[in-house]
């Protein structure tokens, strides 16, 4: 059994659950259901209904349609796009992908290199610049 929870004002699907075999459609007891979606959309409980499918195929359909709830009834629409999964990348493509970050990191370390230099250099200039000055003012 698969129970539907929908806004009655506009048919609109907020809650989808299938129920275990053990319930049947008079033993089932969706309050909580109910209670939930009010505690999420807001409003009160005579805002929502429910519908109650036990046919597979029509089950199987709220999956693969868009659909809303007019008067009670199901209203399917178009089919839903499902979009395929992202395929795995390929060995070739990661070690691809791989390279291409390694030489990136490459480059990044590099520019560090070459950066930590230029500030040694210029540190070194700023130490003979200061040693000049004091050895000039007789401080050394």
């Amino acid at each position: 059994m698969h129970i539907i929870i929908y806004r009655k004002s506009d048919g609109q699907s907020l809650l989808q659950e299938t129920a275990s075999s053990f319930f049947t459609q008079e033993t089932y007891d969706s309050t909580h259901n109910i209670e939930h979606v009010v505690k999420t959309h807001g409003g009160v409980k005579e805002d929502y209904s429910e519908i109650r499918l036990v046919d597979e195929t029509i089950i199987q359909k709220t999956v693969t349609h868009e659909f809303t709830i007019v008067n009670g009834e199901i209203v399917f629409g178009a089919e839903k796009v499902i979009e395929a999964p992202p395929k795995e990348p390929t060995p070739d493509e990661r070690i691809k992908a791989l390279e291409e970050e390694r030489l990136g990191l490459q480059l990044a370390l590099a520019e560090s290199i070459e950066k930590q230099e230029i500030d040694k250099i210029n540190n070194q200039l700023a130490l003979a610049e200061l040693v000049e000055t004091l050895t000039m003012k007789g401080v050394l």
